[in-house]
């Protein structure tokens, strides 16, 4: 853990500093600027699209019942990649734009899903919607 908050907090940032100042020795200092700022801008439009449709899907299966904890990933990851977006730099919006792609994200929520206690909770996140006049389904339901 330390290893990784090392990475985080002083490696990155560095390298970010250090690729900044070589664009900026590129392109001149408004543009390089200017790309931080449109990036940012663009990323944070982006990162919301992209939540509502998850929050719409969140919204749908817990009306319809289902699994949802792969939407839930997504979720975190859009919240991620908006936070990334929004940190001046170039690795982080490289990372955050490689989360709003959809096919990547996807793989990604899978992927912590299968490593995670997730997998083995599966059902604890599931929504199970239903008349009153129908017969529960046969799983151990608790009636709120």
């Amino acid at each position: 853990m330390f290893l990784f908050l090392t990475i985080l907090f002083i490696v990155v940032p560095a390298l970010e500093i250090g690729l900044i100042i070589k664009v900026g020795q590129g392109l001149g200092f408004w543009p390089t600027l200017a790309v931080i700022f449109l990036t940012a801008t663009l990323g944070a439009a982006l990162a919301k699209s992209q939540g509502s449709e998850v929050m719409s899907r969140l919204k749908q299966g817990f009306g319809l019942g289902g699994e949802l904890t792969t939407t839930i990933i997504e979720g975190v990851l859009i919240f991620a990649a908006g936070l990334t977006l929004l940190t001046p730099g170039f690795i982080t919006d490289a990372v955050g734009l490689g989360l709003l792609i959809k096919p990547i994200r996807k793989m990604i929520a899978l992927s912590i899903e299968r490593s995670t206690w997730l997998q083995n909770k599966r059902d604890s996140i599931q929504i199970f919607n239903f008349d009153r006049s129908q017969t529960p389904p046969d799983e151990d339901v608790i009636d709120v």
